[in-house]
């Protein structure tokens, strides 16, 4: 069961999807939140808030943290960076395409 949370949680934050946002997906779906839906919601949004209580970050945090640096202007250690070579990869997550995309310019 954990590691299934583990799963699922990570891959919303993969997706960037925020529990706010998780919340107003499920009520589109429907007029009300289903028990499980809240039970998801409750979880997530306890593990963010842990998170940003204790100013930590996961895996996905991480990226996100040096997305905004790299958006906030800060380069080092890549300030005379010239060439950005992305191998082995399958597929991106959003935050890392926007790395990438920052990087480029």
């Amino acid at each position: 069961l954990v590691d299934l949370a583990c799963e699922w949680i990570g891959e919303l934050k993969r997706l960037e999807i925020w529990p706010e946002e998780f919340r107003d997906a499920c009520l589109r779906r429907e007029e009300r939140l289903r028990d499980k839906d809240r039970e998801l919601l409750a979880l997530y949004e306890a593990y963010q808030r842990q998170l940003n209580v204790a100013a930590l970050y996961d895996a996905e945090g991480r990226f996100w943290a040096a997305r905004e640096k790299l958006r906030e202007g800060q380069r080092r250690p890549f300030e005379r960076l010239k060439l950005v070579v992305a191998d082995g990869f399958e597929d991106f997550t959003r935050t890392q395409h926007e790395m990438l995309e920052v990087l480029a310019e």
